[in-house]
């Protein structure tokens, strides 16, 4: 009988690889997106639509969230409330 403890700990670290890879590719694509548009700002659905449009797979809101959190704690965006909505563009120099 297979040993299904084993399995899902396989099944749970193929995951994380991959979302660890996604969140690695959203990340450098926005950044590539910033470094050619420096003075882009949109919302993360629209970030999603125009700016990540290129990508083979639409990324899910979720993704998207948590490629803008790492990209907000290592300096490199801001997020700016906006009418109740966030926005979000390349970091200022103070």
């Amino acid at each position: 009988m297979p040993n299904t403890n084993a399995n899902a700990n396989a099944n749970s670290n193929a995951n994380d690889a991959l979302s660890a890879a996604i969140q690695a590719a959203l990340i450098a694509a926005i950044r590539q997106y910033l470094q050619l548009n420096p003075h882009a700002a949109d919302t993360a659905e629209g970030i999603t639509l125009f700016w990540l449009n290129e990508l083979p797979l639409p990324p899910s809101a979720a993704q998207v969230a948590d490629a803008l959190a790492a990209l907000l704690a290592s300096g490199e965006v801001e997020a700016l409330p906006l009418a109740g909505r966030t926005v979000w563009r390349r970091a200022r120099a103070v």
